[in-house]
Protein backbone atom coordinates (compact mmCIF):
# COMPACT_ATOMS: atom_id res chain seq x y z
CA UNK A 1 0.00 0.00 0.00
CA UNK A 2 3.23 2.68 1.03
CA UNK A 3 4.20 1.54 -2.67
CA UNK A 4 1.44 2.42 -4.12
CA UNK A 5 0.71 6.12 -2.28
CA UNK A 6 4.30 6.96 -2.96
CA UNK A 7 3.55 6.48 -6.95
CA UNK A 8 0.37 8.55 -6.49
CA UNK A 9 2.23 11.21 -4.76
CA UNK A 10 5.13 11.56 -7.38
CA UNK A 11 2.54 11.44 -10.22
CA UNK A 12 0.93 14.37 -8.45
CA UNK A 13 3.69 16.36 -7.84
CA UNK A 14 5.05 15.47 -11.48
CA UNK A 15 1.86 16.84 -12.48
CA UNK A 16 2.04 19.73 -10.78
CA UNK A 17 5.86 20.45 -11.88
CA UNK A 18 4.39 19.66 -15.26
CA UNK A 19 2.03 22.85 -14.59
CA UNK A 20 4.08 25.42 -12.86
CA UNK A 21 6.99 24.94 -15.63
CA UNK A 22 4.19 25.71 -18.28
CA UNK A 23 3.10 28.79 -16.68
CA UNK A 24 6.61 29.57 -16.25
CA UNK A 25 7.05 29.35 -20.04
CA UNK A 26 3.80 31.32 -20.89
CA UNK A 27 5.15 33.97 -19.24
CA UNK A 28 8.46 34.03 -20.18
CA UNK A 29 7.27 34.44 -23.72
CA UNK A 30 4.96 37.54 -22.70
CA UNK A 31 7.68 39.22 -21.11
CA UNK A 32 10.11 38.73 -24.28
CA UNK A 33 7.12 39.91 -26.27
CA UNK A 34 7.28 42.93 -24.10
CA UNK A 35 10.82 43.32 -24.47
CA UNK A 36 11.27 43.25 -28.11
CA UNK A 37 8.02 46.12 -28.52
CA UNK A 38 10.03 47.76 -25.83
CA UNK A 39 13.20 47.21 -27.77
CA UNK A 40 11.69 48.52 -30.99
CA UNK A 41 10.50 51.63 -29.45
CA UNK A 42 13.63 52.27 -28.42
CA UNK A 43 15.83 51.40 -31.21
CA UNK A 44 13.30 53.92 -32.92
CA UNK A 45 13.44 57.09 -30.47
CA UNK A 46 17.28 56.43 -30.63
CA UNK A 47 17.91 56.71 -34.59
CA UNK A 48 15.27 59.66 -34.44
CA UNK A 49 17.43 61.60 -31.97
CA UNK A 50 20.14 60.63 -34.15
CA UNK A 51 19.22 62.57 -37.02
CA UNK A 52 18.79 65.52 -34.81
CA UNK A 53 21.97 65.15 -33.21
CA UNK A 54 23.39 66.36 -36.88
CA UNK A 55 21.91 70.10 -36.22
CA UNK A 56 18.54 69.50 -38.19
CA UNK A 57 16.85 70.62 -34.86
CA UNK A 58 16.88 74.22 -33.95
CA UNK A 59 17.91 75.16 -30.68
CA UNK A 60 15.40 76.09 -27.80
CA UNK A 61 14.82 79.46 -27.01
Amino acid sequence: MEKLEAYQYINKTKTIKEIARGDMIQKINELMKEYGEIKRRLDNHISKHKEYEGGGRPAPK
